[in-house]
């Protein structure tokens, strides 16, 4: 799923998101998806529920000025369904913390630093979760 040589997001044999992947050439996956457009050069790219090798993966991609800055991502053995806040609970985010570091030793290594960017497992506290980035250095 993840190249660590190049920093591309392998979703399946055509398809592969990146630096130097642009937001036309996203925006003209055939996946379902969902644009946030901030007007100041930002945009973002929503896919849901992408199927990847036998994983789900929620995945957003920033663009800056149409090019790849970076990359957000969960991944689960299920299907995403709506959180909603009365579900939320911060031990199980933490939780998933370790599991994402699991993974990504798993799929990557230790090494999370790379000419290409850099691989980090984040909680965000005011968002209330815990997700795999991916930020380019172009």
């Amino acid at each position: 799923m993840i190249d660590i040589n190049t920093g591309h997001i392998v979703v399946n044999f055509e398809t592969k998101l990146g630096t130097d992947i642009d937001f036309d050439v996203t925006n003209g996956f055939n996946f379902d998806k969902s644009i946030t457009d901030f007007k100041n050069g930002y945009k973002w790219i929503h896919f849901e529920n992408l199927k990847v090798n036998e994983l789900y993966v929620n995945l957003n991609v920033c663009f800056h000025h149409e090019k790849t800055k970076m990359i957000t991502f969960v991944v689960s053995e299920i299907e995403f369904k709506a959180k909603r806040w009365e579900n939320w609970n911060e031990r199980e985010e933490m939780e998933k913390v370790v599991v994402y570091e699991n993974w990504l030793t798993t799929i990557v290594g230790v090494r999370r630093e790379f000419n290409w960017g850099k691989i980090s497992t984040d909680y965000d506290n005011k968002a209330g979760g815990t997700s795999i980035s991916i930020h380019y250095n172009k």
